[in-house]
């Protein structure tokens, strides 16, 4: 499955892995099911560590992701490899706020036991 979603009381968690154009139809599904609804205090965690790449329409729709967070305490964040970090980096992205960029699985982890005190 392309897109798999789960949910705890920190996070909604969405694992990406884009082989085709129908993967995306899905993605792009779940992130405006977010962007139209409230998700709570959650902050969305998009993972796209199993992709190799990330395309404009996917970074449009993370976004408007990160504008529907404006001016609250809720972040997208977005673990990935260091080819997408740097595509992101290169599109500015970082620059909107409410955003926070993990170079990969294993600092996403370290992040947030740091952050639940584990």
């Amino acid at each position: 499955m392309p897109v798999k979603k789960s949910t705890t009381d920190q996070f909604v968690y969405i694992r990406y892995k884009r082989d085709n154009y129908d993967d995306f139809t899905q993605f792009k599904r779940e992130l405006e099911n977010m962007i139209g609804s409230d998700v709570g205090d959650r902050d969305v965690v998009v993972d796209f560590s199993e992709s190799s790449g990330v395309a404009s329409s996917e970074i449009g729709l993370l976004v408007r992701l990160i504008n529907k967070f404006k001016g609250t305490a809720r972040y997208l964040r977005i673990v990935g490899t260091e080819q997408i970090t740097k595509t992101l980096l290169l599109t500015n992205i970082d620059k909107l706020g409410n955003l926070i960029i993990y170079r990969d699985q294993k600092e996403f982890v370290e992040q947030v036991k740091k952050l639940s005190g584990k």
